[in-house]
């Protein structure tokens, strides 16, 4: 075996030729001396040598996301109302009620009894209605007088809380407690007593305490 590099040949002994073979190659075109890498390995066969080398593998890249469709996004949907459904939140207590006030009780037993005039003796029982005084015919409580003294509409009475209020219509012939009122509403009390012309009422409400009869004359 010659050694290039060298002007002459140099004898090589066949046993060191195996440990040199490995390491060294002959000289290319221009005379440099190949690595033992670039060798063609001796164990494959010339269609092997033939072949191109494999390319390198290159990681395939992920597909962009589809855009769900409207089929897709229902199903999406739904599986999330299902899931909710299947853990529904805890229950929340609601806050504790506030008390809220009894309304004023309404005299139940509160009437009015006509005590003179001409229908003396009658009693009628007040409600939730509103009573309406007066000459006409439409009046809840019609009170016959002279021409021009009772307006057909001449006054009401209405439940207002535990009493009732008398509302004058007419603005003459009326005096409560023998006294005209000085404001078209006056709140009653249990005992005052009305007069519309003729007609003499006296408002009873027992749900209101009882006020003292007036002191007879005799003993001022």
């Amino acid at each position: 075996l010659a050694v290039a590099g060298n002007d002459d040949p140099v004898y090589v002994p066949p046993a060191e030729q195996e440990q040199i073979a490995p390491t060294v190659a002959p000289p290319d075109a221009t005379g440099a001396v190949q690595p033992a890498s670039s060798l063609p390995d001796p164990d494959r066969t010339n269609a092997e040598r033939r072949q191109p080398e494999p390319a390198a593998r290159v990681p395939a890249q992920a597909a962009p996301a589809k855009p769900l469709g409207r089929r897709e996004l229902a199903d999406a949907q739904h599986n999330r109302l299902l899931q909710l459904r299947e853990d529904p939140p805890e229950p929340v207590e609601p806050p504790p009620a506030m008390p809220v006030d009894a309304p004023e009780p309404r005299a139940a037993a509160a009437s009015i009894a006509f005590v003179a005039g001409p229908r003396a003796g009658e009693r009628v029982e007040l409600g939730e209605e509103v009573l309406t005084l007066g000459s006409g015919t439409h009046a809840t409580i019609v009170l016959a007088g002279a021409p021009g003294t009772i307006e057909q509409e001449h006054a009401h009475l209405a439940p207002h809380g535990a009493t009732y209020m008398f509302r004058d219509l007419a603005g003459h012939d009326i005096t409560i407690d023998g006294v005209p009122p000085a404001l078209p509403v006056v709140m009653l009390e249990d005992g005052d007593e009305i007069q519309i012309g003729a007609h003499r009422i006296r408002f009873a409400n027992s749900a209101e305490p009882q006020r003292p009869a007036p002191m007879p004359q005799e003993a001022l």
